[in-house]
């Protein structure tokens, strides 16, 4: 898989998700081309927000796929996908990796990278997609607005090597994305609530402007967070619901 990836290494871009897509509008891309850079200026997180990164110290990485053999609807898979094979990646590298809905990777409860997803569509199916991984490899200080931010060298103390790391995760997202491609949905479903943060575990919520106690009992097909209140279950998406420190 992934036989004719071409890859492309950056000193600085705005950002590697418009990079793999200003390549797509320029014609056919071969599956899993990947570009890395040293620096992002404009990194996209979820929903708009913003990725921030020291120069050269991370993983800044995207992705070009075209999952055209899943329906719309179920997009989230490859969601679970990305995540998992995100998760598998950092865990080669550190224990207690989790990934907390619906694709930030954790670290004993600090984040530790991020993806963004975004995707194409030609009539009524998907014509591609673009996985945008930001991984803290060997940035040791983050600013206040990052206070919860960790990186896999703050936890395992070892300085690892960008370029290894690229080739790494690419190889991990082949694998999951091989499963995927197979309908090997049971697997992916079982994988990722495993890693699912605090899943089962009372916690403490926001929505709009209420707050109140729950327990995460999944995420369904989806890809809505089901939340169990004591009295019924709510489905929640992306940046309707938000945790609280305990």
């Amino acid at each position: 898989m992934f036989s004719d990836a071409q890859w492309f290494f950056l000193n600085e871009t705005d950002s590697t998700n418009n990079v793999i897509q200003q390549k797509l509008a320029q014609g056919h891309l071969p599956e899993g081309s990947v570009v890395v850079a040293d620096y992002q200026s404009q990194g996209k997180g979820q929903r708009g927000s913003m990725w921030q990164s020291k120069p050269g110290e991370n993983l800044l990485f995207s992705m070009a796929l075209y999952p055209d053999f899943l329906k719309p609807d179920n997009i989230f898979w490859l969601s679970k996908a990305m995540a998992l094979a995100a998760a598998d990646f950092a865990s080669n590298h550190c224990n207690g990796v989790q990934i907390k809905w619906p694709n930030d990777i954790f670290i004993d409860g600090k984040k530790t990278g991020g993806i963004l997803l975004e995707n194409t569509f030609r009539g009524s199916g998907i014509y591609a997609s673009v996985a945008g991984i930001g991984i803290n490899l060997n940035q040791d200080h983050f600013d206040e607005l990052q206070s919860t931010a960790t990186s896999l060298k703050m936890v395992s103390g070892k300085q690892l090597n960008v370029r290894e790391c690229a080739a790494e995760l690419s190889a991990c997202i082949a694998h999951r994305y091989a499963q995927l491609r197979k309908g090997d949905f049971e697997i992916l479903d079982r994988d990722y609530h495993s890693k699912l943060y605090r899943k089962n575990i009372q916690s403490k919520f926001q929505s709009g402007n209420h707050i109140f106690n729950g327990t995460i009992k999944g995420v369904n097909e989806q890809g809505l967070l089901m939340i169990d209140n004591g009295s019924e279950i709510l489905n929640f998406e992306i940046k309707e619901v938000s945790f609280l420190n305990p």
